[in-house]
């Protein structure tokens, strides 16, 4: 079980991780205080981290946010399969000290990933265009961003688009 806090540190809802099952995650339903498609996981320990970082990544699940955040990134996770115009406006109003974002999808260098990093460009330009959003290159060998830690790799390392 992932407890999920909003962006003030408070517990709103919570994600079971089945190993052996489908679906794979199961969320706690939309409530007051938590909405799947406008929630960033890990938002509030970011945007601690972002006093003192100048980059905010943000990555598709909540493993590779946990293993980013253990790499010492601000990142937030937001968990579904694209980004939301709500989940954008939360990334533009919680950055205050940088502009610059950047992108991490694990790899898909298939034409439907190719089209949701195209879309996520878009919907930036449209909901922030200010933000300097870039893209990280990920090394096929690996198949997410827990492999990078577990094999003492860091995506700091990485290069960006």
């Amino acid at each position: 079980v992932i407890p999920l806090h909003d962006k003030h540190g408070r517990i709103v809802a919570f994600c079971k991780r089945y190993l052996n099952k489908k679906p794979k995650y199961v969320n706690s339903s939309n409530n007051d205080l938590y909405t799947k498609g406008e929630f960033l996981f890990n938002q509030y320990r970011a945007s601690q981290m972002l006093e003192n970082y100048q980059r905010l990544y943000i990555c598709e699940g909540y493993m590779d946010a946990m293993s980013a955040y253990q790499q010492g990134l601000a990142c937030v996770a937001y968990c579904g399969s694209e980004l939301t115009k709500g989940q954008i406006c939360e990334i533009n109003n919680m950055i205050a000290h940088s502009k610059n974002i950047v992108i991490m999808y694990a790899p898909d260098n298939d034409e439907v990933g190719q089209s949701k990093i195209q879309r996520t460009w878009e919907k930036f330009n449209q909901f922030a265009p200010h933000l300097d959003v870039r893209v990280v290159k990920f090394p096929n060998e690996y198949k997410d961003f827990n492999e990078l830690l577990v094999n003492d790799k860091k995506i700091l390392e990485l290069e960006f688009d």
